[in-house]
């Protein structure tokens, strides 16, 4: 049996959605992501939201 939810890709945007989150962070801190993704904008997000989650998980550790 498939785990719950498997079939569903949690990173899959359209460009309309990439283009709206690119456009609600600063260049500055994009800028880098996309740097360490060649480019490619979906990868470069994908990067992003690990970041935050891993920094959340560090502060909620210290809480």
């Amino acid at each position: 049996m498939a785990a719950r939810g498997a079939d569903v890709n949690p990173f899959s945007y359209t460009e309309e959605t990439l283009e709206e989150i690119a456009g609600a962070l600063s260049h500055e801190r994009l800028h880098p992501y996309l740097d360490a993704a060649g480019g490619d904008r979906e990868r470069a997000l994908r990067l992003y939201l690990w970041n935050t989650a891993v920094s959340a998980a560090f502060i909620e550790s210290r809480i």
